[in-house]
């Protein structure tokens, strides 16, 4: 489920890229997102993600325009909470992510 949840997400920041971002970057996204779902397995992609540094430049674009304070807050609990709750489920051993 998180496989897919992250896929999806991904998918939403190149087509976000092609609007926001120059071509270059929203070229490098949308390889960098199709290649890991050509092999046909979707275990552990979140990991081949990680290189997909676009989408960190369009939510840091998108936390400093308007109500910074909001934005930035919502982000940084976001991941910050996500954080914890994958540690704790890495350091009991649970299947949660593969």
């Amino acid at each position: 489920l998180l496989n897919i949840i992250v896929i999806v997400a991904f998918l939403a920041f190149t087509i976000w890229s092609f609007r926001r971002l120059p071509m270059i970057y929203s070229l490098y996204t949308l390889v960098m997102v199709l290649m890991p779902l050509a092999t046909n397995s979707i275990n552990s992609i979140s990991r081949y993600y990680l290189i997909v540094f676009p989408a960190m430049i369009l939510l840091a674009r998108w936390s400093s325009s308007g109500k910074r304070s909001k934005r930035d807050f919502l982000i940084t609990s976001l991941f910050a909470s996500l954080l914890a709750v994958f540690m704790i489920f890495f350091v009991l051993g649970l299947p949660i992510i593969a």
